[in-house]
């Protein structure tokens, strides 16, 4: 074999080869050694004390900001502000922060009281966007019922009111749809004053008159009547009437010639009378003589006369 030759130049890098796949994750390493305990905190400050014991319904007053009073109380009187979940202040003495408030019943119905010192003052209800009035319901500065309207808590409208004396309603303007509700009277707030009543109109044609109306009941039967006077009587007789017959008034009918005495006066009867037929009258002329009246019926033949004598 002959010597070896020199070697030969580098030849040129090669290209990268392909990524290859990921491996396999490795296992999980030994759980490390428990850390040293900590040193101890400094002690915390005393808390405020909150007395012991007390029955449901009681309340415990807090009276400074680290102490309670040393007694629960069933009927706290004249408390300054009392706050639920929140801070009351000078004008709101309870002040509630909560999603809801309950006010129920205690075994029949509950009312809800708000009392004014007088009419020129406010017992109303005030809702509030932000704590910005928006609309208010009450009596609000006199004794009727308002419901107000505000859109920036500064300017009100009376949308409604209803009068305390008569019961009836001022709307604020005038309704361009129906109100939605049963009214008896509307009242323009922004019209102007009522006119002075105009002269009365002509008065119009009687109208027809109306069909008859149905008979009514039977009324009561009235009381009876009182006792009316005595009646005049009649007398009557063959001849003129005797003085003692009859009272002062009477009347007295002669029935055979039908004259009428009366009426008694003075205790006597009068002298002359009245003729209750009248005299005869004169014969009436003849009528005119009757149409001759129809031929009557053939009557029956006579019987058979006798035999004539024999002749010469």
């Amino acid at each position: 074999m002959g010597p070896q030759g020199p070697s030969g130049a580098t030849g040129a890098t090669g290209a990268t080869g392909a990524t290859g796949p990921a491996g396999s994750t490795g296992a999980v390493g030994a759980t490390g050694a428990t850390g040293a305990t900590g040193a101890a905190g400094a002690a915390g400050a005393t808390g405020p004390g909150v007395p012991t014991g007390g029955t449901a319904g009681q309340l415990l007053v807090k009276n400074s900001a680290t102490n309670f009073d040393d007694a629960w109380t069933s009927t706290p009187a004249n408390l300054a502000g009392v706050g639920i979940n929140a801070t009351p202040d000078a004008t709101n003495k309870l002040s509630i922060a909560s999603d809801a408030s309950l006010f129920n019943h205690n075994g029949a119905g509950h009312q809800h009281k708000i009392n004014k010192a007088a009419a020129a003052n406010t017992a109303s209800i005030l809702y509030q966007d932000n704590f910005s009035g928006r609309a208010e319901i009450g009596l609000t500065g006199d004794d009727n019922f308002h419901f107000k309207v505000s859109a920036d808590g500064a300017a009100w409208t009376d949308a409604l009111v209803i009068n305390a004396a008569t019961g009836l309603a001022t709307a604020a303007a005038d309704p361009t749809a129906a109100l939605g509700v049963a009214t008896k009277q509307y009242v323009d707030a922004h019209a102007g004053a009522t006119g002075a009543t105009g002269p009365a109109g002509a008065t119009g044609a009687t109208g027809p008159a109306g069909p008859t109306g149905a008979t009514g009941a039977a009324g009561a039967a009235g009381a009876t009547g009182a006792t009316g006077a005595n009646g005049t009587p009649a007398y009557s007789g063959a001849g003129a009437p005797a003085a003692a017959t009859g009272a002062n008034g009477d009347f007295y009918i002669v029935t055979t010639n039908n004259r009428l005495y009366g009426p008694k006066a003075f205790g006597a009867w009068p002298g002359t009378y009245v003729a209750l037929v009248g005299p005869t009258g004169p014969t009436g002329a003849a009528g005119a003589a009757g149409a001759t009246g129809s031929a009557g019926a053939t009557g029956p033949a006579g019987p058979t006369g006798p035999t004539g004598a024999t002749g010469a």
